[in-house]
């Protein structure tokens, strides 16, 4: 009884045993059915007696990006891995690895598995190649341009500054780029611990196409300086009265290819000529209204002693020599004037506001003094019937004053107390005590004229000799024409 009762518990043992087996065996199987044998590691993460998702999620969160930047003279691009087709298909390879597992036989392999996954990150180089041609930063094509030099509108000149361009050999710097994401992604097999890898590329200053004159260059600068310098150089005339002209060096001269100044005589003689003809106001008309508002008009004549009369030859030496000294951008001088006006007012007028007028038509004098009215009177002028005595028409000075003075003609003498020239060839305003009072005035002076001079009561003579300066203006003219009188009868 004992025996059998023995039996039975063995056998007993036995079922459970094998029972618990089958189970654990069961177990096991199941179990490796989604996960990974002992042994096995996957791009670098160890798998073992771990499900796929979670070795999935651990190399999805240890994986490494990447990022290029690429950079030129238009800016700069960035390239990242999904704009080049990064990849890296590990879990299809994880899938195929658990799927051929041998569950049934987990015994036997969780001892002896030695499995490991690594799959490359790879990428698209065509698409990376295509985008690179695209890149913004890599579309220079402005060529170089070189420094150059331009005329301003002051007329001066300016050097323009060299521009770079942006052009280059494009394929070459792709070919670099390409070799440079291969060598990225060789290393980045190796990365982990998730982040990006980043990569930069600058196309090197010296693969764009550079100018060959830059805005330093010696010959550049030295042809703007020499130049300006011969531009500005220029000399301010004072030309009396206020009125100034400017030569400038570059009016009379040349500059030589070798930088040397050649100043010609004949055209500073030239400008002198115009200066004189200008501004020289000696034996021309003037117009000129007194302070009665009266517009007289005369001058010209051969016989004029007032005015500007420029002494050319020493004013052409003058400039000339100043001209041949570049120490200074601007000087001045001095026109040199053999005989020189009273001023110039706005109309270049010489006259000035001291100043006697006759008037031959109405036989008057008018004398001013600083714009005042300092005596009128009337005159007897030369004898208007016979050409030779009649008394010149112009703008005169006197030029001198006496007293006591014996005046002498051909065929005859005449002593006057005071004499006041305003011509070379004897005229001139003296006293005249032969004529009696009924003379001054009217007609006398058409039949019974002087021989030129300007006849004048004694104590006016007296009083104009006495307040006169030498080189009053003397302004004599008809304020009725010639035509006009004979028309009048007379």
């Amino acid at each position: 009884m004992k025996k059998h009762h023995w039996i039975i518990l063995l056998v007993l043992l036995f079922v459970i045993i094998g029972l618990g087996a089958g189970c654990f065996y069961y177990y096991e199987k199941e179990f490796y059915e989604d996960h990974f044998y002992p042994g096995t590691t996957i791009m670098g993460v160890d798998a073992s007696d771990r499900t796929l998702n979670s070795v999935l999620k651990e190399i999805e969160k240890d994986r490494v990006g990447y990022e290029l930047t690429v950079s030129g003279m238009l800016g700069e691009d960035v390239i990242t891995g999904d704009m080049i087709g990064l990849s890296c298909d590990y879990e299809t390879k994880a899938r195929e690895l658990l799927a051929s597992q041998d569950a049934a036989r987990w015994y036997q392999l969780r001892k002896t598995n030695q499995a490991e996954i690594f799959v490359p990150t790879t990428y698209d180089e065509e698409a990376l190649k295509a985008l690179l041609l695209e890149l913004p930063c890599l579309q220079g094509e402005s060529e170089p341009k070189d420094a150059y030099i331009r005329e301003n509108d002051e007329g001066l000149l300016e050097i323009v500054p060299e521009v770079y361009g942006n052009s280059f050999d494009r394929e070459t710097v792709v070919r670099e780029i390409m070799v440079l994401v291969e060598a990225d992604f060789a290393a980045l097999q190796t990365k982990r611990g998730g982040g990006t890898m980043t990569s930069a590329y600058a196309v090197p200053d010296d693969y764009y196409d550079l100018p060959s004159v830059f805005a330093d260059d010696e010959a550049l600068v030295r042809e703007v300086e020499e130049t300006n310098r011969f531009r500005l150089r220029r000399v301010t005339i004072d030309l009396d009265g206020g009125a100034l002209e400017t030569l400038y060096l570059s009016q009379v001269a040349e500059l030589t290819e070798d930088y040397e100044i050649i100043v010609s005589r004949e055209k500073v003689d030239e400008y002198v000529a115009w200066l004189d003809e200008t501004y020289g106001t000696f034996q021309t008309e003037r117009t000129f209204t007194d302070v009665k508002g009266r517009v007289i008009k005369t001058g010209g004549n051969e016989k004029d002693t007032f005015g500007y009369w420029m002494e050319t030859e020493e004013t052409a030496d003058e400039i000339y020599e100043d001209l041949l000294d570049m120490t200074y951008e601007e000087t001045y001088l001095r026109a040199s004037w053999i005989l020189a006006g009273n001023g110039r007012d706005e109309k270049l007028a010489d006259i000035g506001n001291t100043y006697i007028v006759i008037d031959i038509s109405t036989q008057s004098l008018l004398y001013v003094i600083d714009g005042e009215i300092f005596l009128e009177d009337t005159v007897v002028t030369g004898r208007d019937s016979v050409e030779s005595r009649r008394t010149p028409e112009g703008v005169f000075c006197v030029w001198g004053k006496q007293t006591e003075v014996d005046l002498i003609g051909e065929d005859w003498n005449s002593h006057v107390a005071y004499w006041m020239p305003f011509t070379y060839v004897g005229e001139g305003l003296h006293d005249a005590p032969w004529r009696s009072e009924a003379e001054f005035g009217g007609t006398t002076y058409i039949n019974s004229g002087s021989h030129g001079c300007v006849n004048l009561r004694p104590e006016t003579a007296k009083l104009l000799f006495e307040t006169i300066e030498i080189g009053t203006p003397v302004l004599i003219y008809k304020s009725i024409p010639d035509e006009a009188e004979g028309s009048s009868g007379t």
